[in-house]
């Protein structure tokens, strides 16, 4: 199911509606059927599951690591923060389920032959917000707008957590 727009005044003049606020007069709400999954059932599926061992290690780790020799210092704390956002806001366990890699997240690039566009979302962000995810990308609130993040391939890329290692 997608998310649809909705402009009354488009729908008003197509449908020969006088005026917006007739929508609403023949608006009508729908019945649920016996199929819809019940409310626990709902709450399951919007609990993130829990990250990969691997990567709640790394994100630990992360917590404490100093500055890499590689990364610039002004950048660093905001990169350690939109990788721990990510985690405990529910995106990266959303954008695993969805076939997204660990590197997609939470890589960086440190090889010179490295893709230059090749960093994971937590560099990509910026303190920027994620809206919505889905299997191929992210996409981010950025305050004139909406920006989106690709995956791509992570050629050259570390884990945050393994840079200068």
């Amino acid at each position: 199911m997608g998310v649809v727009d909705f402009d009354p005044e488009i729908w008003s003049r197509t449908n020969g509606a006088e005026a917006a606020g007739d929508v609403a007069k023949v608006a009508k709400l729908a019945e649920v059927g016996t199929d819809c999954p019940s409310l626990s059932q709902l709450s399951q599926l919007s609990q993130p599951t829990p990250l990969p061992i691997d990567v709640t290690a790394g994100l630990r780790t992360l917590q404490s690591m100093a500055t890499p020799r590689l990364i610039l210092p002004e950048v660093w704390p905001g990169v350690v923060s939109d990788a721990l956002s990510l985690a405990r806001d529910g995106w990266a366990s959303k954008a695993l389920a969805l076939g997204w890699a660990p590197l997609d997240l939470f890589g960086a690039v440190t090889e010179r032959d490295g893709q230059a566009d090749a960093d994971g979302l937590a560099v990509w962000l910026g303190g920027q917000t994620v809206l919505a995810i889905c299997a191929t990308y992210a996409s981010i609130g950025n305050g004139d707008g909406r920006a989106y993040f690709n995956r791509c391939n992570r050629l050259g890329t570390k884990f945050l957590w393994d840079i200068g290692k």
